[in-house]
């Protein structure tokens, strides 16, 4: 009795492991996905090269921030207007950073909530300033997680307007 009670722990061991191990190793994928498409997007002014950040999404992006919706298409759009403008010197400063990331995967798919802060700004004026609180839904592409959609919302302060530092 003992003997089979070692063997199908043997058995279990062997079969829910290598999942778990995998499913951890998905989970950890999905966070490093949504880091550095952040870390991306704040090494823009650098690189220029909107496709350094646009890599870590799908073809059929979409996304709500504050119950605007936004797809591929205008995301493009507007990183080529911000690599635009910092090949000009028009922006002074691009920031992105991701928090508090809890990532789950299943089969394929995944999803994650995180917290983020962005800045861009030109010296003149603030373009995009916030704290956002944020859920992505990815997809896993052969080996690569790709951020499929995101819902974002501006976090609130004590009067219930939307905080912007």
């Amino acid at each position: 009795m003992k003997r089979l009670f070692i063997a199908c722990l043997s058995i279990w061991a062997l079969i829910a492991l290598p999942g778990l191990a995998v499913a951890g190793s998905d989970e950890a994928a999905i966070a490093r996905t949504i880091m550095e498409s952040g870390r991306a997007l704040t090494n823009l002014l650098q690189t220029k090269n909107p496709q350094e950040v646009l890599r870590f999404y799908t073809e059929d992006y979409s996304s709500i921030l504050d119950g605007v919706v936004n797809n591929r298409k205008l995301m493009e759009m507007s990183l080529g207007v911000i690599s635009e403008d910092a090949k000009g010197g028009l922006l002074e400063t691009t920031t992105t950073k991701i928090s508090n990331i809890r990532a789950m995967a299943f089969t394929g798919m995944g999803w994650a909530t995180y917290d983020e802060f962005i800045d861009i700004h030109s010296p003149e004026v603030v373009l995009v300033k916030g704290d956002l609180k944020c859920t992505g839904l990815l997809r896993k592409i052969g080996s690569e997680w790709k951020i499929q959609h995101e819902h974002c919302s501006s976090r609130r302060d004590q009067s219930g307007n939307a905080r912007t530092e």
